[in-house]
């Protein structure tokens, strides 16, 4: 379940709320993963946070980022499910929007 809450979170990255990194610690605080994990969950975070911050996508990352630490089941939930659905939705559409503008033009 962890490594599931680990590969789902994709940019991450907030000002003046939950971190990417503070997520890595509640993970280790209370849920127990080994510090292993943590350190690759935080080594994560800083490529999911400059990825953001190209692609101008902090804000829907900041949503996102809120919406998984306020889960009461943050060590229990499948982040496979609904949970923080529309979130997730508008940072990957972010992301595929800016990826796309970014392109080359065909040539």
């Amino acid at each position: 379940m962890k490594a599931l809450l680990l590969s789902s979170l994709v940019v991450l990255g907030a000002c003046g709320g939950p971190t990417f990194e503070s997520l890595c610690d509640r993970l280790s605080d209370e849920c127990g993963l080994p510090d292993a994990q943590v350190t690759e969950c935080k080594q994560f975070a800083a490529l999911a946070n400059d990825a953001a911050e190209q692609t101008g996508c902090e804000s829907e990352l900041d949503d996102y980022i809120a919406c998984i630490d306020g889960q009461e089941s943050f060590c229990t939930q499948s982040f496979d499910d609904d949970v923080c659905a529309s979130e997730s939705k508008a940072l990957d559409d972010c992301a595929s929007v800016e990826a796309q503008d970014d392109s080359p033009a065909p040539g």
